[in-house]
């Protein structure tokens, strides 16, 4: 009878249980659009998806909007920790003991709950990387219009990991504000999830650090001259979320083009220009996933 028993409540805390680690991952991002819209009341902007001091990243130091949210989320002493770079790669020469321990420190709200992925990724599994925090959420870069990954007109510039798009609010090089979203900022996304899978066991775009954001080997301009350019902690919209082929929408498993996805049944939270967030759907229609993504588009959404 105890078998029986267990057995008919298993499954209800079990759901109970992700209930609530569902809660806490709407929570997370509700706590990032307000970090995001405090940012922009202060410096007019969102902020740059992805960016590397100096205009140069031969050293691997560059950064990601997440770094730049950090004084938004009650992590001030963190931001003004004093630090040499934030790297990824083994060989960064001058990267100092508190950089390295930096790039470690957990920011829970970056993490979905939901995730079986581990917290770290240490640099036993990724080639040439340093151990570094993880993190579930990217920025949207925009949408790449065709469902094969052919470019257009739209496309910034090319990678060595995937077409990257200046068509979304999360960029490198621009920064873009309230203002420049004439879809209207509730027809908008600006964060989705992107916790990996078992697959690739990759956390939003790349087994890296939530501070790593754009990487090259030359200097960075607009367009830059690197093909080796690529962005961390930030995606471009093909589709709908959690396709069943997640290979068939990226140019690799390190691509800046790795779907919208999570370990939600049914679909993926998003976070929306405005500060709201919602539930995308798996099968939502994929023309509207791609038209959220962008913020000037014309497109007409309606409800979604």
């Amino acid at each position: 009878i105890i078998a029986i028993l267990i057995a008919l409540l298993l499954p209800a805390v079990q759901q109970a249980r992700e209930a609530a680690r569902r809660s806490q991952c709407r929570n997370n991002m509700k706590q990032l659009g307000l970090a995001l819209h405090n940012y922009h009341d202060v410096y007019k902007t969102f902020p740059l998806g992805a960016f590397a001091a100096g205009g140069n990243t031969n050293t691997y130091a560059f950064g990601s909007w997440k770094y730049r949210l950090l004084p938004y989320l009650d992590q001030a002493p963190l931001f003004n920790t004093p630090v040499d770079g934030i790297y990824w790669r083994v060989e960064a020469p001058s990267a100092s003991a508190n950089t390295l321990a930096w790039s470690q420190f957990k920011v829970p709200v970056y993490q979905c709950p939901s995730s079986p992925a581990p917290d770290m990724v240490a640099a036993s599994q990724c080639t040439d990387c340093v151990t570094s925090e993880t993190h579930d959420y990217v920025g949207i870069m925009g949408a790449n219009p065709d469902p094969l990954g052919r470019t257009d007109s739209s496309v910034r510039y090319t990678s060595g990991y995937g077409d990257l798009f200046n068509t979304g609010l999360l960029m490198g090089a621009e920064c873009k504000a309230i203002r420049d979203v004439t879809d209207g900022t509730s027809n908008t996304i600006i964060v989705g999830e992107q916790p990996g899978n078992s697959s690739y066991n990759v956390r939003s775009n790349y087994m890296s650090g939530w501070s790593n954001g754009l990487n090259s080997h030359q200097k960075l301009s607009l367009p830059p001259s690197s093909s080796t350019v690529m962005h961390i902690g930030c995606t471009v919209v093909k589709g709908a979320p959690n396709p069943r082929s997640l290979a068939s929408d990226q140019s690799g498993p390190h691509s800046p083009a790795t779907p919208l996805s999570s370990f939600h049944e049914g679909g993926t939270h998003v976070l929306v220009a405005d500060g709201a967030v919602r539930f995308l759907g798996d099968n939502t229609n994929a023309d509207i996933c791609r038209m959220l993504a962008v913020r000037a588009d014309g497109g007409v959404i309606g409800e979604w």
